[in-house]
């Protein structure tokens, strides 16, 4: 088994794909405000791109955060509103359209239906392809981003055999079942001769 891993959080490379995108079209600007529902890692990365983007943001997150991740939005200034964790990721996502409709020129970015963050991965997967020596690639399912690297793979060579492992319990929209040979839970038992991209 070969795992690859990232030589950056993954996430920074979504985020700042997302950020000159919206510049482009103008729905971002100096006074824009970002909502985001988001879990874990990618929290880390949004709030540091955010700061380095003079950008204000609010977090809407489940209230079992990791204390790295409430240090990070809290050194960078950005505020954090969180629910049960009991409560299902709709519920993340219903708050953020509820707060939009409250604060003037927000965004929401929501990368369980953010078509451009499987763009992003899509035209970055070169380097991984060129590190696929094996005959199965295993690819982590959390918001459905990935499905841009699995794109990428059955573009170059069809027959490879892509198995998607679905991490959370959310059927996101962004996840092109034609692109995965099978879509299994974790804890599985990794082949021999794969490639497993997790995050």
């Amino acid at each position: 088994m070969n795992n690859y891993i990232f030589k950056n959080n993954p996430y920074d490379l979504v985020f700042e794909y997302l950020f000159n995108e919206y510049k482009k079209e103008n729905k971002i600007n100096s006074n824009s405000t970002i909502i985001y529902p988001g879990l874990d890692k990618d929290i880390i990365s949004i709030s540091n791109i955010a700061k380095d983007n003079n950008l204000k943001l609010i977090v809407i997150a489940k209230n079992d955060l990791n204390i790295e991740i409430i240090n990070i939005i809290n050194q960078n200034n950005h505020e954090l509103i969180t629910i049960p964790s009991s409560l299902e990721i709709e519920e993340l996502i219903m708050m953020a359209n509820d707060l939009k409709e409250d604060i003037d020129n927000s965004l929401i970015i929501n990368l369980f239906k953010e078509k451009k963050a499987v763009s992003a991965y899509f035209k970055n997967s070169k380097e991984i392809y060129e590190c696929f020596n094996e005959k199965n690639l295993y690819l982590e399912l959390r918001f459905g981003i990935f499905t841009g690297i699995a794109k990428y793979f059955k573009m170059q060579d069809f027959d490879i055999n892509i198995i998607g492992i679905k991490t959370i319990d959310y059927d996101s929209d962004l996840i092109d079942l034609d692109l995965f040979s099978e879509v299994v839970k974790e804890p599985i038992n990794y082949l021999d001769d794969s490639m497993v991209i997790k995050i």
